[in-house]
């Protein structure tokens, strides 16, 4: 990254469209993504209920697997944490899993209803909120909710949720919460209280982002007929005044916005049509050029994400696709990475073979042909049917000579049987036939040495003779 002669941001190399995947088999809308921020991976959650994650800039597949399928089942937001999982919001859940797709826990209330946003604040504890009056405060190590906290005052609902700190809520930060009547209000960590607020579109809030003592945002106007269109201004407000900047006027309809870390004032912009472009709000200089997804089937950008070294922004698509942009041939999501585990091959022989002796070798490892006929290993389901060894009849003699105390039948033990141990006199009289079929066929050790000596004796005369 560089700057033009006049000071205004100017990147070193353009963004452009490095990898482009559709997955024709799923044909879902893209609803939420995210980039990881400790490995190399890249997480999208669809309206149908499927969590998947791509790896590298190749975006191949990692993980995919279905949260919860059935009504209401839009992934509204994922989080991605240090701890090898992934949080998973729905409208009236929130979900754990491992970056494997192993479920650790769901936690659902009564209360949830129409949730949109979750964030977490740094000391094990989750703020979620929605299209309702109420923000919950949720406890990761309990696993319940902790505070149900009313806005009504101040907004009917919250669908954003932020703060000032890039690490997230710290001690001294303030979280902000918009609402989709176009209100961004500033509130306590601890106890969420209003502190300030802002109204900067008279329509609804699209988005918002922070960055030091910077607010900046964009969202909808209402119309002389009462309808709601992109506002093509991004309001930017000074946290240390609370006053209003000089507005930007964009010549795309802003409907995404991310900071730019490591440059002050730099904003990502993006709108549905799958375009954006970097736009410095300090200088009011000319935006940069435009980066434009190139979209083979029609539809709109749903979603627009931001790598943590911001070499790479990501949009997600209503017809399933995803673009990624980069402005470096050989980049990584993070700067420093964990590394990221994938299942171990399978051990063959390295002569390309495997030993028919091998009693460890998995059968999985031998390709086998598609066809149409059914396999030798399919059986017919009157050989799998499950026998089972039938109740020994009782007999008379100990069912004369029982006794019921409390519903338990007691009798004799003329048989010297030890516990859950039953008399059968077939498996007796096998028991026999097996003893004699033994006797029968087994081999005396003495009558074998004294044929083998006898032999010997046989052999050496006739040698003496000869």
């Amino acid at each position: 990254m560089d700057l033009n002669p006049d000071g205004s941001y100017q990147p070193i190399n353009d963004y452009v469209e490095v990898q482009t995947i559709y997955d024709s088999g799923l044909e879902c809308a893209i609803t939420t993504a995210n980039f990881d921020d400790t490995q190399e991976l890249f997480w999208t959650g669809n309206n149908e209920g499927r969590v998947t994650s791509y790896y590298s800039t190749g975006l191949s597949k990692y993980t995919s697997f279905v949260v919860k399928p059935g009504p209401n089942r839009d992934i509204k937001q994922l989080f991605p944490s240090v701890n090898n999982d992934i949080f998973v919001l729905t409208s009236d859940t929130l979900f754990n899993y491992s970056k494997f797709g192993v479920n650790n826990f769901r936690h659902t209330e009564v209360s949830f209803q129409n949730l949109q946003c979750l964030f977490f604040n740094q000391q094990q504890r989750f703020f979620m909120g929605g299209f309702c009056d109420f923000i919950y405060d949720f406890d990761i190590d309990r696993l319940r909710i902790l505070r149900q906290l009313s806005i009504s005052d101040e907004q009917s609902d919250c669908i954003l949720i932020k703060s000032t700190t890039p690490d997230h809520v710290s001690k001294n930060g303030i979280l902000f919460t918009g609402s989709s009547n176009g209100k961004i209000i500033l509130r306590d960590t601890f106890t969420l209280k209003s502190i300030h607020k802002f109204h900067p579109h008279s329509g609804s809030l699209s988005d918002f982002d922070i960055q030091g003592n910077n607010l900046v945002s964009c969202g909808f106007s209402l119309t002389r007929t009462g309808n709601l269109c992109v506002d093509r201004f991004l309001m930017i407000y000074d946290l240390r005044m609370m006053r209003a900047l000089s507005p930007v006027q964009m010549l795309i309809e802003p409907v995404f916005l991310h900071y730019v870390p490591g440059f002050s004032g730099v904003v990502a912009v993006a709108s549905q049509s799958g375009c954006f472009q970097l736009v410095d709000t300090n200088l009011m200089s000319t935006p940069s050029p435009f980066y434009q997804a190139q979209c083979l089937v029609p539809g709109l950008a749903t979603t627009f994400s931001k790598s943590s070294n911001s070499q790479f922004f990501a949009f997600g698509h209503s017809t399933g696709s995803i673009h990624l942009f980069s402005n470096s041939d050989s980049g990584f999501f993070n700067d420093f990475s964990n590394p990221t585990y994938f299942a171990d091959p399978p051990e063959l022989n390295p002569e390309g073979f495997i030993d028919i002796n091998h009693e460890m070798a998995p059968i999985s490892s031998v390709p086998v042909p598609i066809t149409s006929q059914t396999p030798a290993s399919v059986w017919h389901s009157k050989d799998t049917v499950s026998k089972y060894r039938p109740t020994p009849n009782i007999s008379s003699e100990l069912t004369d000579n029982a006794r019921i105390i409390h519903n338990i039948m007691s009798v004799p033990n003329k048989f010297d049987l030890k516990r859950n141990q039953v008399f059968n006199e077939e498996y007796e009289k096998l028991i026999e036939l097996l003893e004699q079929e033994s006797c029968r066929t087994a081999i005396n050790l003495e009558d074998l040495y004294k044929d083998l000596s006898s032999n010997q004796t046989n052999e050496n005369e006739n040698e003496n003779n000869e």
